[in-house]
C-alpha cells in the first residue's frame, strides 16, 4: 500500500517531555549558642568603732554607701549590657539558622530529563519519558510543558548507493527517484527533515503517592534550520557527511519501504497539529530516600492519520522507575513496555512492541541549579526488515535545570545519538518547565 502525504515546514521549535519535577525538602536547624553570664560581688568587713572613730565612721559609711551605689549601678549596667549582648547573639543565631534552613529548603531533586524518542515514525506511538521525582501533595494541580526539536538525516545503504550513482548534488528526490527507490530489491528508507514534539502535561495528586496525568502533544514537521551547522560540525571534526551533500539543505522528505508496504512524503506541506493524547495513573512506593514509581498509561487514537499525527490505534504501556537519592545527588533507573495497537490507517510494517530502559544521574549545585546526565537504550520496533532501521537506538542527553518557587523548575537539554547512526535522529534540543498552579482540595 502506498500513502503519499503532504508535508511542510512548521513554525514551532523543540523540547522532551519539559520537564518536570520533585521537591525534597532538607531541613537543617541550629541551636542558639550558649551565652556566659558575668557578675560583680562586693564584700564589706564591719567592726565596732571607738568614739574617736565615730565621725570618721560616719564619713566612711557615707563613702561606702556611695561606693555601693556606684558599684550597684555599674553591676546593673554590665548586667544589662550582657543581657543585650546575649539577646543579640541569640537573634543572630536564630537568623543564621533561618537562612541555613531556607537554603536547605531550596535543595530539591526534580528527576530525569523528560525527553522522548524523536524518530519521525515513532513519534506517532506512545513512548514513556522517565518519571519525575516531585513528591505529590493532595489536591495539587501541577503543569509541565516540554518542547523538543530534532534534526534527522538518515538513509539505508542501498539508497545511498542509488544517490551516489545518480551523482547529482543538492537535489531533492523527484517522483522518478521515489519510484526507483521503491523498486530496489531490499527494504529501503530515507528520512530528511526536522520534527518537533511539544506537549502540555497536567498532573493531579490524589495524595502524596497517587498521581494522575493527562498529556496533550503537538507534533510538527519542517525542513529545519540546522543542516548548515551540522555539516560544518562534521567537517570540523572529520566526521562522515552521511550523504548530506546529495540533498538540499533544510527540506523535508520521507520514504520507507518494507516488504510490499511503502510510506512516502514527497512534498513540503503543513503537517502539524495536536497528536494523540495520553492518560496515565501512577503510584509511588517510598522507603527513606528510595522510591519506586509504577505507572500505567493509554494513548487514545484521536488525531489525524492523514496529517501524520497519529498511528490510528490505541497504545497501552507500563513503566517502573527506581529513584535513589543522597544528599546532593540522585540516580534514576526506568524500564518501560508499550503494547502497540494495530491499525489499517498506516502501512503495516510489522512493528514490534516498544521496550526501553534509561538511566539518569542528577547533581545539585548551589541552591537552585542541577545538572542531569541521561542515557537510553531501546530496540527498534522495525524488526521485520533487512535494513538499518532494525538497529537498536542508543542516545545520550545532558541538561541543566534551574529551580524557582518551591516546586517549579526550568530546564534545557541536548540529545545526541552515540551509536547506530542510521536509526536515530542526529541531534535534538529540549526546553521545558513545570510548576504548581492550583490546589483543588485536600491537605498538603
Amino acid at each position: 500500500m502506498d500513502i503519499s502525504l503532504p508535508l511542510s515546514r512548521g513554525s514551532f521549535c523543540f523540547g522532551s517531555i519539559g520537564p518536570v519535577l520533585l521537591a525534597v525538602l532538607l531541613l537543617a536547624s541550629a541551636g542558639p549558642p550558649a551565652v556566659a553570664e558575668t557578675g560583680l560581688t562586693t564584700t564589706l568587713a564591719i567592726r565596732s568603732p571607738t568614739a574617736a572613730e565615730s565621725t570618721a565612721a560616719e564619713s566612711t559609711a557615707t563613702e561606702s554607701t556611695a561606693a555601693e551605689s556606684t558599684a550597684t549601678e555599674s553591676t546593673a549596667t554590665e548586667s544589662t549590657a550582657a543581657e543585650s549582648t546575649s539577646t543579640a547573639s541569640e537573634e543572630g543565631a536564630s537568623a543564621s539558622a533561618s537562612v541555613a534552613q531556607d537554603t536547605e529548603r531550596d535543595v530539591k531533586f526534580y528527576g530525569p530529563l523528560r525527553i522522548r524518542d524523536l524518530m519521525p515514525l515513532t513519534l506517532l506511538f506512545m513512548d514513556f519519558v522517565p518519571s519525575h521525582a516531585v513528591e505529590g501533595s493532595a489536591g495539587v494541580l501541577f503543569v509541565e510543558f516540554h518542547h523538543s526539536h530534532a534534526n534527522t538525516f538518515i538513509m539505508s545503504s542501498n539508497v545511498r548507493e542509488y544517490l551516489e550513482a545518480r551523482g547529482t548534488l543538492r537535489q531533492r528526490l523527484t517522483d522518478d527517484d521515489f519510484a526507483a527507490i521503491r523498486g530496489l530489491e531490499n527494504d529501503a528508507f530515507y528520512f530528511d527533515g526536522a520534527a518537533g514534539y511539544a506537549n502540555l502535561t497536567v498532573h493531579y495528586s490524589f495524595s502524596r503517592d497517587w498521581n494522575a496525568y493527562l498529556k496533550v502533544p503537538y507534533i510538527y514537521y519542517s525542513g529545519g534550520l540546522l543542516d548548515s551547522g551540522i555539516e560544518s560540525f562534521h567537517d570540523a571534526f572529520g566526521f562522515s557527511d552521511a550523504g548530506r551533500p546529495y540533498a538540499p539543505k533544510n527540506i523535508s522528505q520521507v520514504l520507507v519501504k518494507i516488504g510490499d508496504e511503502a510510506l512516502e512524503i514527497s512534498d513540503p506541506g503543513s503537517n502539524q497539529g495536536f497528536a494523540d493524547p495520553v492518560l496515565a495513573l501512577s503510584k509511588a512506593f517510598r522507603r527513606g530516600k528510595n522510591t519506586i514509581v509504577v505507572e500505567g498509561a493509554v494513548k487514545f487514537a484521536l488525531a489525524d492519520t492523514d496529517q501524520f499525527l497519529s498511528s490510528g490505534a490505541n497504545d497501552y504501556g507500563i513503566q517502573v522507575s527506581l529513584h535513589k537519592q543522597w544528599e546532593r545527588r540522585a540516580l534514576y533507573l526506568a524500564a518501560s513496555y508499550v503494547k502497540l495497537g494495530t491499525s489499517g490507517e498506516l502501512p503495516d510494517f510489522g512493528l514490534e512492541d516498544v521496550q526501553k530502559i534509561s538511566g539518569s544521574y542528577e547533581r545539585l549545585f548551589g541552591r537552585r541549579m542541577s545538572f542531569v546526565l541521561q542515557g537510553s537504550l531501546s530496540p527498534s520496533p522495525f524488526q521485520n526488515t533487512d535494513s538499518e532501521l532494525e538497529e537498536a537506538k542508543l542516545q545520550l542527553s545532558i541538561g541543566l535545570r534551574y529551580a524557582f518557587q518551591k516546586t517549579g523548575a526550568l530546564e534545557f537539554g541536548l540529545t545526541e545519538n552515540v551509536s547506530n547512526f542510521d536509526s536515530t535522529p542526529d541531534i535534538g534540543f529540549h526546553f521545558g518547565f513545570g510548576l504548581p498552579i492550583a490546589r483543588l482540595g485536600g491537605k498538603g
